[in-house]
């Protein structure tokens, strides 16, 4: 029977059947297991007690029951969910533990709260100690660079953005400019024929349409000697 990371914890489902992260799930050894710590085989191991003989069936259950299933063995090792044996088999030799809403409990996964906190479960989980990284400064130099290389590039794009802008206000200034140029071309190609009086009612047409409805005023424009 394997030993726990931790004199406070179970032994871990991979320790308990003897497998490695990552690795295909083996049946067999879940089998010999079971013919050891079955409660109704008690000759193979006579000096367990039924208490410990039992608990440690239940523990077999559970951790076949875990690493068989491709789902939850996936959550277990991401989150450490699904496995509720936390506390240290002394504690409660008859009673395999439970599910427990006890956030303080020694080991239990309920109670973290920040990264370092899963950092500290995996490394006591795992058996990897509990090193933890330091942050990470960056020297003076190199954060000025930083700033200066990020104030370039800002720049740079105000300046493509301008030139941009300026490029597509000079193409609309040569729309316009060569729209007018064409409407004048027809205009005066049209007047080419016209008399003085056609100009002048044409353009008193486009300019004051009232005026031009007011028969009067067209006979004034056209028959100047009427006065």
């Amino acid at each position: 029977w394997p030993s726990p990371a931790h004199p406070n914890l179970y032994p871990t489902p991979y320790q308990i059947l003897n497998t490695k992260k990552g690795t295909p799930y083996d049946k067999s050894h879940f089998c010999d297991l079971v013919k050891l710590y079955h409660p109704d085989r008690t000759a193979h191991t006579p000096s367990l007690s039924p208490a410990l003989r039992l608990e440690r069936y239940h523990l077999l259950i559970a951790a076949h029951t875990l690493l068989s299933d491709p789902e939850k063995r996936k959550a277990y090792d991401l989150w450490g969910a699904g496995w509720s044996y936390t506390q240290h088999p002394a504690t409660t030799p008859a009673d395999p533990p439970r599910w427990s809403t006890n956030y303080a409990t020694p080991g239990s996964p309920m109670g973290n709260a920040t990264w370092e906190d899963w950092e500290r479960w995996y490394a006591a989980r795992d058996g990897t100690g509990t090193a933890h990284q330091g942050p990470v400064f960056l020297s003076n130099g190199s954060f000025v660079s930083l700033v200066i290389a990020l104030a370039a590039l800002g720049g740079l794009g105000q300046l493509v953005r301008a030139e941009n802008a300026g490029q597509t206000l000079i193409a609309r200034k040569d729309e316009v400019h060569d729209r007018t140029a064409k409407e004048l071309a027809r205009v005066k190609k049209e007047a080419a024929g016209w008399s003085r009086d056609e100009r002048i009612m044409r353009f008193l047409r486009q300019v004051d349409p009232e005026a031009y409805a007011n028969e009067g005023v067209r006979r004034l424009i056209v028959e100047p000697d009427i006065c």
